[in-house]
């Protein structure tokens, strides 16, 4: 038999495993073992949600029956007192997150960015405008026509924890968009032709201003009846019948070539008869010439291009 290997165990190993099955066992009867006496449940902050515990619940008496039960404790609500506080202190917050783009909401210009959910306060916002038309719910600015001193929209927003709500009213001043001279052009013609469809409802057609601003103005509209295609369809013409020509071409030499085929054998079996007759090969030649001349000017055959060669 062979001799086993044996590897030396350091001492200093054997004590650390030692004591960490000492510290174990202790610390399980000190403490009764896996389970902690609990008489209370750890809430989470407002607005981090529900914890749940897994609590071994034990009946006192001679049975002393146990049974797992899992217990939802839900997250610590605000008092009345911390929830005014609270509203006070994030309101000049809420001012500042819905500015979106805009510098201050005394000259509003682009869309504001109205929160629902402030973080980490645990809080939801509902907004509510009293001119949707200019600012809506969703912070969408519509400033187009509004004059240069500006025009006041209030937003009502109501803030709730879920158990306490608040109201705050914040004033906004919508402000018309900054233009480059084409858009502002644009935009006093629309103004001026606003103002005249209102006056002219009762006419058949709408009379254009000659004047805006101190300038002269003439008006185009691009024709009913588009003439641009026409150039188009000369050249889609133009190439369709060169097509056509060059099929009519291939299909004219196509049609040559099948002739030459045709004719090729019966003038070589003519040649053979009149060389067999003892006739020389010119004038055995001249002869299916003259015999082809004869029947194409009486009718009786069309021109042929093996013939006409000849």
């Amino acid at each position: 038999m062979g001799k086993s290997i044996r590897f030396p165990v350091p001492k200093f190993s054997v004590a650390c495993a030692a004591a960490g099955i000492i510290l174990y066992v202790v610390l399980l009867i000190f403490q009764g073992g896996k389970w902690v006496p609990v008489s209370s449940l750890q809430r989470a902050s407002h607005g981090e949600g529900e914890l749940l515990y897994e609590v071994m619940v034990r009946e006192l008496g001679e049975e002393g029956r146990e049974i797992p039960v899992t217990i939802p404790v839900r997250d610590r609500q605000y008092s009345d007192e911390e929830a005014k506080a609270l509203y006070d202190t994030v309101l000049p917050e809420l001012t500042d997150r819905i500015l979106g783009g805009n510098e201050s909401l005394e000259a509003v210009r682009g869309d504001l960015d109205l929160v629902r959910v402030l973080e980490p306060y645990g809080l939801t916002v509902r907004w509510e405008s009293e001119n949707a038309e200019l600012v809506d719910s969703f912070g969408t600015v519509v400033n187009s026509g509004v004059s240069e001193e500006g025009e006041t929209v209030w937003l009502k927003a109501v803030l709730t924890d879920g158990a306490h709500t608040q109201e705050y009213a914040i004033r906004v001043t919508v402000m018309p968009p900054v233009l480059n001279g084409d858009e502002q052009l644009k935009e006093k013609v629309m103004e001026a032709c606003r103002r005249l469809d209102t006056r002219q409802k009762t006419e058949k057609e709408l009379l254009l201003p000659e004047e805006v601003d101190g300038k002269k103005l003439s008006y185009y509209r691009e024709r009913d009846t588009d003439y641009t295609v026409i150039p188009f369809l000369g050249v889609l013409l133009a190439f369709l019948w060169a097509a056509r020509e060059k099929m009519k071409e291939q299909n004219a030499k196509k049609q040559r070539e099948q002739f030459l085929l045709l004719d090729y054998s019966e003038i070589v079996s003519k040649f053979m008869v009149f060389i067999s007759a003892g006739m020389t090969i010119r004038t055995a030649w001249e002869r299916i010439v003259v015999g082809y001349e004869n029947t194409v000017q009486e009718g009786t055959r069309k021109p042929r291009p093996a013939y006409e060669e000849m």
